[in-house]
């Protein structure tokens, strides 16, 4: 068998180039021992508005560029909750423009991200908000209002009947099936027609927060695991 561990994400056109088709993959989250075999997707955006700075006594001879980005900011939220029932979930998470109070800024920019575990939820939104990118262009005189992709993890779902579970489930009888809402590189080794699943230890609740850590003693009982599971694929 070809088996490929992932420690740190390895990039699918060196498998291309050097001819390596591994069989396995098992990508290493912070799981609780228990085996992800679907995530959602995650795409990253970024928003660059070019307005017209001016002195705040005549706001009229410019364009606020904060006031373009504060509508797409509450557009994406208005279709987030249009998309509530759905997978699909849009997070604004920075907002940057101006540099005083007195000034009307000429530049903002808005960094955003969308996850579903559909290509279809995808595409759709992501039209929708190109759409409005240009409508709002138009709107204030033909500013500039770019939209940037800025990252994109596909969505993953996997094989129930992979025989990475049950090899996994041999050394770790606990260990359930189940979906995470977070993205992982899952997605590109499956597209690879690679068999693969998220495995690993620590609490997916405590990821970015500052109490994120992994304990020392659940890494080493985990390398055993992972040296019988790769053990029992070859059985």
């Amino acid at each position: 068998y070809y088996i490929f561990y992932l420690y740190f994400i390895f990039n699918i056109h060196d498998f291309t180039q050097k001819n390596i088709k591994p069989q396995y993959a098992i990508v290493l989250e912070p799981t609780n021992l228990q085996i992800g075999i679907k995530n959602k997707g995650f795409k990253g955006f970024q928003t660059k508005i070019i307005g017209v700075s001016c002195h705040s006594s005549q706001p009229e001879t410019g364009i606020n560029a904060l006031y373009i980005a504060a509508r797409l900011t509450s557009f994406i939220e208005q279709t987030a909750l249009l998309y509530q029932n759905t997978n699909l979930t849009l997070n604004v998470g920075i907002l940057k423009g101006g540099t005083g109070c007195n000034l009307v800024p000429d530049e903002a920019t808005i960094d955003f991200e969308m996850r579903a575990d559909k290509k279809e939820l995808f595409d759709e939104v992501t039209k929708q908000i190109q759409a409005y990118h240009q409508a709002l262009s138009k709107e204030y005189k033909g500013t500039p209002v770019t939209l940037f992709e800025t990252d994109n993890l596909p969505p993953f779902n996997g094989n129930m009947e992979s025989k990475l579970i049950s090899a996994i489930q041999k050394e770790s009888p606990s260990s359930f099936v189940t979906s995470f809402d977070y993205a992982t590189e899952a997605g590109f080794y499956q597209q690879y027609g690679i068999d693969t699943v998220i495995f690993g230890v620590g609490d997916e609740t405590l990821a970015h927060t500052t109490q994120e850590h992994i304990q020392i003693k659940d890494l080493q009982d985990f390398q055993p695991k992972i040296i019988n599971i790769l053990k029992n694929l070859q059985k």
